[in-house]
């Protein structure tokens, strides 16, 4: 699950995802706002067993919007996957500028499960909670960050 802030960013993931074949890999949600009321948030967080991924826009209110529904989750004892875009995008220019090869900014599922590679990080990086409080940053090579706060 991909959830992004506007209706136009949902529809470009999932026509991206249509015609890539990878339509099964991805299910962007939006409630058209980067603001999650807590039951939604909640709701968002027992749709499916992987963590669901934040993507809002690159600028400073999408990523300070992602950061504090991460948290949240966090709190909540949940994994949250949020990927930031360089500031100036959003998903749909995004994809519109890379094409079905910009989808691997959020295919980021496979993360958690160490068995699989990390893919390569977006510019501006890709940031995961993966316990309260705790995240991680795959960059090349992967850093961890042992403060008790993300940073985005």
């Amino acid at each position: 699950m991909v959830v992004v802030e506007g209706t136009l960013d949902a529809m470009a993931i999932a026509v991206a995802a249509v015609r890539s074949g990878t339509a099964g890999r991805f299910c962007p949600l939006t409630q058209s706002g980067r603001e999650l009321s807590a039951f939604q948030l909640d709701h968002v967080l027992r749709l499916h067993p992987f963590p669901p991924v934040i993507a809002f826009d690159g600028d400073v209110a999408g990523r300070e919007s992602a950061l504090r529904h991460a948290m949240a989750a966090a709190r909540q004892g949940h994994a949250v996957l949020v990927t930031t875009l360089p500031g100036d995008h959003d998903p749909a220019s995004w994809l519109a500028e890379k094409g079905a090869e910009g989808l691997g900014a959020w295919a980021v599922a496979g993360a958690l499960d160490r068995s699989r590679p990390l893919p390569k990080p977006i510019p501006g990086g890709t940031y995961i909670a993966t316990r309260p409080l705790v995240a991680e940053t795959i960059s090349d090579p992967p850093v961890r960050n042992t403060s008790n706060r993300p940073t985005l």
